[in-house]
């Protein structure tokens, strides 16, 4: 009885509970322009799959975890079965955002891994908080600015 009472402990000792780490993504349009966000997928989008963002208004883009440590821009977003998206602005200038070696039917695209591209996550604001021994807290800002704006109206 003694014995198993030693090895039960031991058991209970030796477990080490898993890592884990925790993203939140949000989007913000820092214009002062209607932006409308649209996912397609071999050129089909659904409409109840887009999203408005009004001005200085944080949209909550992804959140979920991982399981093991990640230190670097990482996610996943709601929309991942996307294979490109479509911002517009004020209901008229367009950009594609697009993810993959996708032709280009848009005048007006960011390619797959330019820094103002949604889809790329180095194009995000990153910062990674310690908020246990065992798990990571990550966020990712992505800001639309004016800049887009008159890239989209050039």
């Amino acid at each position: 009885m003694k014995y198993k009472y030693i090895i039960w402990m031991f058991f209970l000792l030796s477990c080490n509970k898993e890592k884990q780490t925790n993203f939140q993504v949000t989007l913000t349009n820092k214009t002062n322009q209607l932006i409308k966000v649209y996912f397609y997928n071999s050129g089909l989008t659904i409409a109840t799959d887009s999203i408005n963002l009004l001005s200085n208004i944080p949209f909550l883009f992804a959140d979920g975890y991982f399981r093991g440590i990640v230190t670097i821009p990482q996610f996943i977003p709601k929309y991942s079965a996307s294979d490109s998206i479509v911002v517009v602005f004020n209901n008229f200038y367009r950009v594609n955002h697009n993810s993959g070696n996708i032709a280009n039917t848009s005048t007006k695209f960011y390619p797959r891994f330019s820094t103002r591209n949604v889809r790329n996550p180095a194009s995000y604001i990153f910062t990674s908080k310690v908020t246990t021994k065992n798990s990571l807290f990550n966020e990712h800002f992505y800001e639309f600015t004016e800049a887009d704006y008159q890239f989209a109206r050039e």
